[in-house]
């Protein structure tokens, strides 16, 4: 029988799900009070980024900058701050 490799092994979850709920939760909160501009479905999309990719860094930055990305061109908004319509 081969030894597992760690990357074959599950791993536990950094947050319980109590706590993931918590999280969003309270950033929910703080946009809503501090950051109404920004829309919750965006705050969502990025903490969904982030919560997916907890080990590896440059894949949550870039699975943010593919959520930005989206809502930009869902708003007809380009990256520099000018509408593109």
């Amino acid at each position: 029988m081969t030894e597992p490799t760690p990357g074959d092994t599950p791993r536990e979850p950094l947050l319980a799900a109590a706590q993931v709920e918590d999280v969003v939760a309270r950033t929910e909160e703080l946009r809503a009070a501090d950051f109404p501009d920004i829309p919750a479905a965006l705050l969502a999309g990025v903490l969904v980024a982030e919560r997916d990719n907890p080990e590896d860094r440059a894949a949550a930055a870039r699975a943010v900058g593919r959520v930005i990305d989206a809502h930009l061109a869902a708003t007809g908004a380009s990256p520099n701050g000018k509408d593109t319509a």
